[in-house]
């Protein structure tokens, strides 16, 4: 059984099994895009940081 992880930035990776894609808890908007998390002292929109690579996902 062949698995790779691959982490694409917090919370988002990708898990390839047996050449089956599985995306875990997706945050694919741009930089900025969502508002910040309520209830906390962090009032910075989110995503926090850019994406580490493309999405071009087939």
């Amino acid at each position: 059984m062949a698995i790779t992880v691959q982490h694409i930035r917090h919370p988002t990776s990708i898990i390839v099994i047996n050449n089956k894609r599985i995306l875990i808890d997706p945050m694919l908007s741009e930089v900025g895009q969502l508002s910040p998390v309520p209830f906390t002292r962090n009032y910075r929109r989110n995503p926090l940081t850019s994406l580490s690579v493309s999405l071009n996902i087939s």
